[in-house]
């Protein structure tokens, strides 16, 4: 009897064993799927792989007329004259010393409509160097206030210059960058410039603008 109960104990522990290890493999085997999955994710974003297909020469440049358009008109919304706008309610700045007036520019109605705009032609990290505090922080020049879209008429300028895209050369491509230089007029005076393009998805946008002189 007691042989035959000891026979029962081993029995079980011999199956409490079995389980213990057969539990540890599916970890074992999610970590496998776990590094998989990251050696994949690294594979897809590897320097060097393109996700677009390679532009020729001359569909960088065919795109180079529209792309310059819309950085003229980005750099006019923040830097020039700005949205155009009707008379404010009041003509005494607030607390901040600013004074809203409500945008009347189509299509503009939002400030996420700005930004449509804006990276149609720029990618995320220019416009964030360039002219992201314009419509965030204490300097905004643009605003949702009250479901309005507001401009602040204490901010802005004259800008007079315009790009002479008729002049652009590619004069370097690496992977989904390409460089393109060019002239540009700032008032009677003419300069240059290096425009760094990178082939997104959505098509090619402003990746760097690099002045030259």
């Amino acid at each position: 009897m007691k042989k035959r109960f000891l026979a029962v104990l081993l029995a079980l522990s011999a199956a409490a064993l079995a389980a213990c290890f057969g539990g540890e493999e599916p970890s074992a085997s999610s970590g496998s799927a776990v590094t998989s999955s990251s050696s994949a994710q690294e594979e897809a974003s590897a320097p060097g792989e393109s996700e677009t297909a390679p532009l020729t020469e001359e569909e960088v440049l065919a795109a180079v007329p529209d792309l310059m358009a819309g950085s003229d008109e980005i750099e006019r919304l923040f830097r020039g004259v700005g949205l155009s706008y009707s008379q404010p309610a009041s003509t005494t700045p607030d607390a901040n010393g600013d004074l809203w007036a409500p945008v009347t520019d189509e299509p503009y109605t939002c400030v996420q409509d700005i930004l449509d705009m804006v990276y149609t032609y720029y990618t995320p990290e220019l416009f964030q160097r360039l002219y992201a505090t314009g419509l965030e922080g204490q300097y905004a020049r643009y605003a949702d206030l009250d479901g309005q879209l507001m401009i602040d008429l204490n901010q802005g300028g004259a800008v007079n210059s315009q790009w002479q895209t008729q002049t652009a050369q590619l004069t370097s491509q690496e992977g989904d960058t390409y460089v393109v230089e060019m002239a540009y007029t700032n008032y009677d005076s003419t300069y240059h410039a290096a425009v760094t393009l990178v082939n997104t998805p959505e098509g090619l946008r402003i990746d760097n603008i690099e002045y030259l002189d």
